[in-house]
Parts: C-alpha cells; sequence; structure tokens
C-alpha cells in the first residue's frame, strides 16, 4: 500500500532454485493422496528445459506427468 505521495522504484527480481534441484511433492501430501504422484520428480532444469521449448501459455508440466492407472 501506498502511503506517501512522492514518486518510488519498484525492482523485479525473478530466482530458482538451483539447477541440480529436484522438485516433488511433500511426503506427506502424496501420502494424504493414498501415494499416487500426478508428477515424477524431476529437476529445475528439466523444467527450464522444458519452458525454452514450449510457448508461455502451454502446460510446461505435462512433461512430467506419471502414467495413470
Amino acid at each position: 500500500m501506498v502511503s506517501s505521495p512522492r514518486p518510488r522504484v519498484s525492482v523485479i527480481f525473478f530466482a530458482g532454485p538451483p539447477l541440480r534441484e529436484r522438485l516433488a511433492p511433500l511426503p506427506w501430501l502424496v501420502a494424504e493422496d493414498g501415494g499416487r504422484r500426478r508428477y515424477r520428480e524431476f529437476t529445475w532444469r528439466e523444467y527450464k528445459a522444458s519452458a525454452y521449448r514450449t510457448k508461455l501459455a502451454e502446460n510446461r508440466l505435462c512433461h512430467f506427468e506419471t502414467e495413470a492407472d
């Protein structure tokens, strides 16, 4: 919330985990869902590569989905 009529500067900052960081659901969330995962575990590098191959509006997680039962 702006509390002053004076001008201000906003800066955008994008960050992410290290490229080798593994991304996976929290174990207790998987247990609550009966142990079934919608997505396989993947690295931030894999996700970024997927993002660069797709358009902004496309589903970038579909490449990591697990097989349906």
